[in-house]
């Protein structure tokens, strides 16, 4: 009997660790972006809201030129009302933002601590970065050029 019950609860607690982690990064993103209109090529900034703070400035500069170039940002963030005071404060516009409520890019793996950028086109992933201080050079001349 003991052995029953310990399989069983091997058995569920597998199954438990089953996620969408099994989603590779492009559809995922894809995903969360379909509602904001892009182009077949596209940046997207991803953001964890409770991050490293540094990088998470750095990130905050770089979301004006991201959207006004047609590219979105997507936060992390559970609290919704977070984010929504966040782009208020700063003046973002909230058409080229989503909010990733179910922080699927933090279940997924997709992102960490440290906000990510990646180019897009409508098939793969081009180009990803760490955004933090000491790639923005590199980030702005491959991205912004």
């Amino acid at each position: 009997m003991k052995i029953k019950i310990s399989v069983f609860f091997i058995f569920l607690v597998s199954i438990s660790c089953i996620t969408n982690r099994d989603i590779p990064e492009f559809e995922l993103i894809r995903k969360l972006i379909s509602n904001v209109e892009t182009k077949d090529s596209c940046i997207v900034l991803i953001i964890p809201f409770d991050g490293c703070s540094s990088c998470f400035e750095e990130a905050v500069a770089i979301i004006p030129e991201i959207t006004d170039k047609g590219g979105v940002v997507i936060i992390s963030e559970r609290q919704v009302k977070r984010v929504k005071s966040f782009i208020e404060r700063y003046e973002f516009d909230p058409q080229r933002i989503v909010v990733d409520s179910t922080q699927s890019v933090l279940i997924n793996g997709i992102i960490e601590t440290k906000p990510k950028i990646f180019k897009l086109d409508r098939k793969r992933i081009q180009k990803s970065f760490i955004v933090e201080y000491s790639q923005i050079n590199e980030i702005n001349e491959y991205i912004f050029n």
